[in-house]
């Protein structure tokens, strides 16, 4: 039973690490500004007047 609970715990903090980079990484750019995001792919992503997610630490944001 206690083999459970330490299962459970590990993925609620993994869960939880997850969301917290995805709150970190998300880019919101308003209509009248660009955001380029660069880093691990090769092609760079604009992001014009829509939100998206970047990778923290992995990819570098431009505006």
């Amino acid at each position: 039973m206690q083999d459970i609970s330490i299962i459970g715990i590990i993925v609620t903090v993994v869960v939880l690490v997850i969301l917290l980079f995805m709150a970190i990484g998300y880019v919101k750019a308003p209509p009248d500004m660009a955001y380029i995001i660069s880093g691990v792919k090769k092609k760079s992503k604009v992001v014009i007047g829509k939100a998206s997610i970047r990778i923290p630490f992995l990819s570098v944001l431009i505006s």
